[in-house]
């Protein structure tokens, strides 16, 4: 059981505090939806190795009693199994497969190119440190320099 009715939960946030990650947010939505308070380790896109003591390259992740949890979907089914006589989040197998199917035409319809838009505007608004690994990291990804894909 959560201890004193709170999960650990590791954040992504820009410069702001604003969390960025849509992973991150529907986690944190689903363990207030269960009913738990968060204890929010706050942090960047660098650092996430140092920050989660190795256990992961990538959040969301969540500490339960000791537990690590790693993964938005993974950590929706622990809370629902784990806490069963809390409010539901998947429910029935066919939610979470019509959640995924929702999400990956959501990514390549809208998301995506949207964030063409804003890819800039994104590294500049997160923390200074991250600054180099967003540049780099969204370059590679959308084959271009920053300022080159917003313009187009």
């Amino acid at each position: 059981m959560a201890k004193d009715n709170r999960i650990t939960l590791y954040d992504l946030q820009i410069a702001s505090g604003a969390t960025i990650s849509p992973f991150v947010w529907a986690t944190k939505y689903a363990i207030a939806h269960k009913g738990f308070e968060m204890d929010i380790v706050p942090g960047g896109f660098t650092g996430i190795m140092e920050r989660t003591g190795g256990k992961s390259e990538r959040l969301p992740a969540i500490v339960d009693d000791g537990e690590w949890i790693l993964d938005s979907w993974l950590i929706a089914e622990y809370l629902d199994e784990k806490y069963p006589d809390r409010p539901t989040l998947i429910g029935d197998p066919s939610v979470k497969i019509t959640g995924q199917f929702i999400e990956q035409w959501l990514w390549a319809t809208a998301v995506g190119p949207w964030m063409r838009c804003y890819v800039k505007s994104y590294r500049d608004r997160s923390l200074e440190c991250d600054h180099e690994y967003v540049t780099t990291s969204r370059e590679k990804m959308m084959g271009g320099k920053l300022e080159d894909i917003v313009v187009g």
